[in-house]
């Protein structure tokens, strides 16, 4: 039973681990979503539109991390 349950807190800790890094990227683009709102608040455009683009970029690079496509 002992091992049972130290397996099982392992198998917990491990989630909480994976969990608490996929919400640390989260607050990242959070973060820099927020950047881009503050940009387009001052009329700053381009710079906008470029932080977007690497924000579009960096979020399907990490999908495509996380959710690799099974088709061969």
């Amino acid at each position: 039973m002992e091992d049972t349950d130290r397996l099982e807190r392992w198998r917990l800790e491990t989630r909480l681990d994976e969990l608490a890094g996929e919400l640390t990227e989260l607050r990242l683009f959070a973060a820099q979503l927020e950047d881009i709102f503050n940009l387009r608040q001052r009329g700053l455009y381009p710079e906008a539109h470029a932080l977007l683009d690497d924000l579009q970029r960096n979020w399907a690079t990490l999908m495509r991390d996380r959710y690799p496509d099974p088709r061969p």
